[in-house]
């Protein structure tokens, strides 16, 4: 498990950075007035994923609870995120397609 503890460390780091537009984005949505608000969003999808499996390890740590309560609570974090991702990417390439 220590693993997904660091994975979701690195995962909480990087969508902070996200929410203040330190984010690794594809060429298609640079060069925009958008395009802080592009990495914010992005910032928070890093965060819906890494906040609930954190949580996770913390509460599996103290507990001592099986371990496929972790990978159930990642999974469904990670379809959560999923999601979030691909309803904003298609607000944003809606806005590509309007410019």
């Amino acid at each position: 498990m220590e693993v997904t503890l660091w994975l979701s460390i690195l995962w909480l780091i990087y969508g902070i950075a996200g929410l203040f537009g330190v984010q690794n984005i594809p060429t298609k949505y640079k060069g925009y007035s958008w395009t802080f608000q592009y990495k914010q969003s992005a910032g928070i999808g890093w965060l819906i994923l890494a906040v609930p499996s954190l949580a996770s390890n913390l509460l599996i740590r103290i507990f001592s609870w099986p371990h496929y309560i972790n990978l159930i609570t990642i999974l469904l974090s990670g379809v959560v995120s999923v999601c979030y991702s691909v309803y904003q990417g298609k607000k944003f390439n809606k806005r590509i397609n309007a410019e």
